[in-house]
């Protein structure tokens, strides 16, 4: 069993499982599925001209929801807030299993912001 940790803001550990047996499902399509969802669920705020590449993290739950949205690397803090507040408005996922047994299971993605040339 391989487990990785999630600092939360209260200086606590939290294990999560990196290798289920089974991993957390967005609409049967994983990784690949969230992101388009993401994509087409985030709309940049008004009169914001920041480009750049952010990352982010987020723990799927034992109940299938989004919680713990982490901005680990920022374009800016109009975008960060952004995009946490639409990964925490994400539908409810499959959870992650481990022998059966529904776990956490933390994700980290980038997510690039560029301006479109009209």
């Amino acid at each position: 069993e391989f487990v990785s940790y999630y600092d939360n803001p209260d200086d606590e550990c939290e294990l999560y499982i990196v290798e289920p047996t089974t991993v957390a499902s967005f609409n049967g399509e994983g990784m690949e599925g969230f992101s388009k969802w993401l994509f087409t669920s985030l709309s940049r705020p008004e009169g914001c001209k920041h480009e750049g590449r952010m990352k982010v993290s987020f723990v799927v739950g034992t109940d299938g929801k989004v919680s713990k949205v982490k901005i680990l690397e920022s374009v800016c803090e109009e975008l960060d807030k952004m995009v946490e507040a639409t990964i925490l408005k994400s539908p409810v996922w499959v959870p992650a299993t481990l022998k059966g047994k529904a776990v956490p299971q933390a994700f980290t993605m980038p997510i690039v912001f560029k301006m479109r040339v009209r």
